[in-house]
Order: structure tokens, then sequence, then C-alpha cells
């Protein structure tokens, strides 16, 4: 006999063993604790005994918004999907699969899907989620999936092209790629609606491989700052600064909390999730640059974050790549703005990672030591076998090349650092 919703609330509810119990045939419920438990389908194939977790279950309101939240008609709805899968001769297990994927019915929940289907970095995700909530979800994210056509893409890539977001386009491009080709391997949709677009299709050549600044190029650029300095604002400065003597990527400076920063060791730590490598690093903070940090500590004002988002911008919450982006375009193109009288080459956040590289090479850094302080792979067999952080040697590049770029940001010397911390 079938256990009622309010039967299963009572047992949760007085139960303080959490042993798993049978609500119905084939389907249990694995309480956890807390009112909260797991629909599980428990089969007999073959003399084994099978279990897989098909759902959750909770009696309490704040949880039961979840997405995986199942009321009991639900459990037993998939319960019934699962039975007709099997009747078409499907293993139980691959029974679940199935009819879960046949649960996909929109855009947004293929993006989930798709999404937990991939082992990417924090700031990957981070990214992938941004554009996608921004500047996809709300063109087509309610729509069926079968109802996507290369029409609705192009809709899509045409209104962010308008926004003239050019490497957004790129990006959102990429994942609806991906999406709808995991969607056609899935036998969720017939077929990849995107599978013959490339990124010219956005509506942008392909990205070059970008430019480096040489050191009187810097100079020009730091100077513009210094002499007008209503043009820009001291926390986007500084992150120019330690962009150029960090060599981080722009995501792994603009979302670090202040708990990666070793304020006695004189180290930045980037942890596996905030690297798109996966490669922890630790960064070592040359000695001239300390203060840097020291001063975004204060402009933070208390935030978790070194780059915290305008209070305007309550669903950031930190500076975004996009916010980043727009700064430094408006910095070098605006009519208004005197860098744009200023002999110096249009660049993006990304081409100060380049800088760095290059300043390296040009300062003799041996190839190896160069390329651990970008926190770049080495082939798969160097990998294997060496396995030296070089943090002692990437410490001295990084001091030499702080040793140029600081005096550039800060002609005046790290004192005015100091008064401008004493009078914060």
């Amino acid at each position: 006999m079938n256990m009622t919703e309010e039967q299963i609330i009572n047992r949760l509810t007085t139960d303080s063993e959490h042993k798993m119990f049978a609500v119905a045939s084939n389907l249990y419920l694995k309480p956890k604790g807390n009112g909260k438990a797991n629909w599980v389908l428990r089969a007999q194939v073959n003399g084994k005994r099978l279990e897989r977790v098909i759902g959750a279950f909770s009696i309490n309101a704040e949880t039961q918004q979840s997405k995986q939240h199942l009321t009991l008609n639900d459990a037993v709805q998939k319960l019934d999907g699962v039975r007709s899968e099997c009747q078409k001769g499907f293993h139980p297990v691959l029974a679940v699969v199935n009819n879960e994927k046949r649960n996909i019915k929109t855009v947004d929940e293929l993006f989930a899907r798709f999404t937990e289907s991939k082992a990417y970095s924090q700031s990957t995700q981070q990214m992938h989620d941004r554009v996608y909530h921004r500047d996809v979800s709300p063109r087509i994210g309610r729509f069926a999936t079968q109802q996507i056509t290369l029409r609705e893409i192009e809709d899509v890539l045409a209104a962010i092209r308008k926004d003239d977001k050019p490497t957004v386009t790129q990006a959102a491009l990429r994942i609806m790629k991906g999406m709808f080709g995991y969607a056609a391997a899935h036998k969720i949709v017939e077929y990849n609606v995107c599978e013959n677009l490339t990124m010219k299709d956005a509506g942008h050549a392909i990205a070059d491989a970008g430019m480096a600044l040489a050191d009187y190029e810097i100079e020009r650029f730091f100077s513009v700052l210094n002499s007008y300095p209503e043009i820009v604002n001291e926390v986007h400065k500084i992150s120019y600064v330690l962009l150029l003597t960090l060599g981080l990527r722009k995501m792994e400076l603009f979302a670090a909390t202040w708990d990666q920063v070793d304020w006695n060791a004189q180290v930045f730590n980037l942890a596996k999730v905030d690297v798109k490598t996966s490669q922890p690093v630790a960064v070592p903070i040359p000695v001239s640059v300390m203060p840097l940090f020291e001063r975004l500590h204060l402009l933070a004002n208390g935030s978790d974050y070194l780059f915290p988002a305008a209070p305007h911008k309550p669903i950031d919450k930190h500076l975004s790549a996009s916010a980043s982006n727009y700064v430094l375009r408006m910095i070098l193109t605006s009519d208004k703005s005197p860098m744009k009288h200023v002999a110096i080459p249009y660049f993006t956040i990304h081409d100060l990672r380049r800088t760095f590289r290059t300043m390296l090479t040009g300062l003799d850094v041996e190839f190896d030591v160069a390329e651990a302080c970008l926190n770049h792979k080495l082939n798969a067999k160097a990998r294997r076998y060496d396995r030296h952080n070089r943090f002692a040697a990437r410490k001295r590049a990084h001091a030499m090349v702080a040793d140029i770029i600081v005096p550039m940001a800060f002609p005046d010397g790290i004192t005015a650092i100091n008064e401008l911390q004493l009078a914060a």
C-alpha cells in the first residue's frame, strides 16, 4: 500500500534513525535529517539490487523551491516514466537517465543540465553563467528546446552584437553550440542547430593573437592617467598595475577574495577552482606592490572581495569582466578622453597579461620560469616528471617587472600611496 504525503511528513518528523523506507513499489525515501530526504528507485536486475537517487524531498518550505524537489505525485510520475522505459528493454538506471533527459523541456533546463555535465573551473563557470543568464536566457530561455531553430540563434547573436559586445557575442555562440551539441548527442533534440555556425557568424572575425605594449607605451598610458585622474578611479588604476606585475587573468584578480592574500608570506593564492588550467598556484607579491594591496583593502570598505562591485550593481558581488572591459575601452576611445590624443595602440585587459609575458622575455627570464609565472601548463611529459613550482625564480621575475611598472604608475614614489592611505 502506498504511503500518503501526510504519512511521509509525519515519518520524517518523528523518525530519528534516518533509515530508508518504502513509499510505493520500487520507490523509497532515504532520510538525511532536518526534514530532508532523497527519493530512491530500488530495483532487482539479474539477482542484483540496484539503487538510483531520482530527486529530493523536504518538509521545509525554503528547500521545496529547489529544482530537485519532487512531491510524492512528482516522484510517482517519474517512476512511471522509468517503468515505461524498462518495458522497452532499458536497464533501470539507464531508464532513469533517459527519463530525466526527456524531462528537459526548455532551453534554461538544457543549460542547467549541460552545465552539470561539465567540470569547468570556477572562473569559467561564472563567465558562462553570467553570459547565459544576462544575454541568452532573457531571449530564448523559456522556449522549448524543440522550438529553437537557426533563426532564434541568429537573433540572439544579433541582439548582443547590437550592444557592441564582440567578445560576449562569441562567448554566447560557444555556449549555445556546446548546449545544443550536448542536446543532440543525448537525443534531447534531433540535431545541433548551431553546428554550422563559426565565430565569423557571431559578426566578428576570429580574434587575433592580441598585442603587447612596449615600455614607452605603458609609460604614456600611466602618464595620462596620472595627469587626468578624473578619467579613471583609483581602483581601476591599481588593477592595471596588478595585472601587469602579477600576470594574472582578469577574473583571477577581479573575483579574488581577501582570504587569498597571505599578508605575512606576501603571496596571492589561487586555488584549483579559481584557475582556468585547474592548477593551484601561489603567486609571489613583489615588495613594491604590497602597498597597493593595503590600499585596496581600505577601498574595499569591508567587502570580501579585492574589487567589490559598485553599490548600484546588487547582482554582481565583484567587478565583472564586462565592466572592466568597458572602463578601459572608454579610457582609450572616448572622444572626451585625453588618451585618444596620445600615441597608444588600442589594447584589451588580456593584453596586459601578454605584456607581462613579453616583458619577462625582454628581461631574459628563462622560458620555463616565464611560463610558470603565467601558470601555463607544461606539455604532458614535462608535467609528469617536473613538479618544481619555481617559486624563488618566479619571485625574482615578478619583482623585476614591478621595478619597471610601479615607478611608471606612481612616479612620485611609493610614499604617495602611504599618504593616500592616511588620508582615506
